[in-house]
């Protein structure tokens, strides 16, 4: 009887423990294979005479982002105050 009531007792320690490794997310990792991605880069045929500015296109994407750096508020909780002011003045001298 000793023997059963330890057996029992062992298989609720295991499974509480089971359950804690689960909750905690530590078990994604287990049978999860790795995640990998593969990128294929393409040429892109342009017509002939067809260009773009490469300085228009760094200016439209230095205000983009330094848009979604002012909107973003996860970027700016993130981000340190002195990130903050360097965007803010290599935006302004772009």
């Amino acid at each position: 009887m000793r023997f059963w009531n330890s057996l029992i007792a062992l298989c609720l320690i295991l499974s509480a423990g089971l359950g804690l490794v689960v909750l905690a997310g530590g078990a994604r990792g287990l049978f999860a294979p790795a995640l990998q991605a593969e990128l294929v880069v393409q040429d892109f045929p342009i017509p002939q005479g067809f260009g773009l500015d490469p300085k228009r296109v760094a200016g439209f994407m230095s205000e983009e982002l330094g848009q979604r750096l002012e909107d973003d508020i996860a970027i700016r909780i993130t981000l340190k105050a002195d990130v903050m002011k360097r965007c803010a003045i290599s935006c302004c001298h772009a």
